[in-house]
C-alpha cells in the first residue's frame, strides 16, 4: 500500500531503517533531513491537488492555472524520487554528493523562480474563486502564497540540512 507521498511503507520504512545505521554523529542531520523531505512532499502533494480541483472544475481559465502553479508537478514528481534516492543511499556515500548527482533535476527549482513574481500575482488576481475550494492551502491568502511558495524556500534550506557534524 502506498503512502500519500506515492512511497509504499515498506520504503518509508526502509529509508527509516537506512537512516539509523548512519554514522551516529550523522544521524539526527539525516534524519532531520529524511523527516522535513517527506513533509515537504506532502505538500507539494497538497498545492498540486488544489490545481487538479481548479481544474477539474474549470474555476479559472487553463493559462491561469498554468500561470499559477508553473512547474508544481513535474518539482513534485522529483522530490518523489529524490526522498526515495535519499532514503536509500548506502552508509558510506556522502550524502551532499546526491545533490551534485541531480544538479540537473534542481534547475526545475530555477524554472520556477523565475516565474514566481507571474504565478503570485495571478494567484492574487484569481484568489476570489481559488478560496472556494474547501482545502486548508487556500484559507486565506497568505497562506496560499506561502504554498505556492514553498520549493524556493526548501531549497535554500538544503545546505543548512546537509551540515553534518564530522569528527577529526
Amino acid at each position: 500500500m502506498a503512502t500519500k507521498t506515492g512511497l509504499s511503507h515498506k520504503h518509508v520504512a526502509a529509508m527509516e531503517k537506512r537512516s539509523k545505521e548512519q554514522d551516529p554523529a550523522s544521524d539526527s542531520a539525516i534524519d532531520k533531513l529524511l523527516a522535513t523531505e517527506y513533509k515537504y512532499i506532502q505538500d507539494l502533494e497538497g498545492v498540486c491537488e488544489v490545481q487538479d480541483a481548479l481544474a477539474n472544475r474549470k474555476m479559472l481559465p487553463e493559462p491561469t492555472i498554468a500561470a499559477i502553479f508553473t512547474n508544481f508537478k513535474a518539482i513534485t514528481v522529483f522530490q518523489r524520487q529524490f526522498l526515495t534516492i535519499l532514503g536509500s543511499l548506502s552508509s558510506n556515500r556522502k550524502w551532499p554528493d546526491i545533490f551534485v548527482d541531480y544538479e540537473d533535476d534542481f534547475r526545475l527549482y530555477a524554472q520556477f523562480a523565475s516565474k514566481l513574481a507571474g504565478a503570485t500575482k495571478a494567484a492574487k488576481n484569481g484568489f476570489d474563486k481559488i478560496t472556494t475550494l474547501d482545502n486548508r492551502f487556500v484559507s486565506d491568502f497568505d497562506t496560499f502564497e506561502r504554498f505556492l511558495t514553498l520549493p524556493c524556500a526548501r531549497v535554500s534550506q538544503y545546505p543548512q540540512l546537509l551540515k553534518v557534524k564530522r569528527t577529526p
